[in-house]
């Protein structure tokens, strides 16, 4: 990581809709900076398994992150 990069979280679940998105993504990223105090840029991804799942199978951000990332 250098430090002109940012962190990619993604997080899947069998729950999410689109309108998911745009009510989880904002508190995700008020945990990050507010509560946990982390000064560092953070993409917030939201998938349901089958857009995962399509998404692995293609060029994009989710096969990038299976190939070089790190599950916790």
């Amino acid at each position: 990581m250098t430090k002109h990069s940012d962190v990619d979280i993604i997080v899947v679940s069998r729950k999410f809709g689109v309108k998911d998105m745009f009510k989880i993504t904002p508190k995700l990223s008020d945990e990050w900076h507010f509560k946990q105090r982390i000064d560092h840029p953070v993409d917030i991804l939201l998938f349901s398994t089958k857009e995962f799942e399509k998404r692995k199978k293609e060029v994009s951000i989710v096969s990038e992150a299976l190939r070089e990332g790190i599950v916790v």
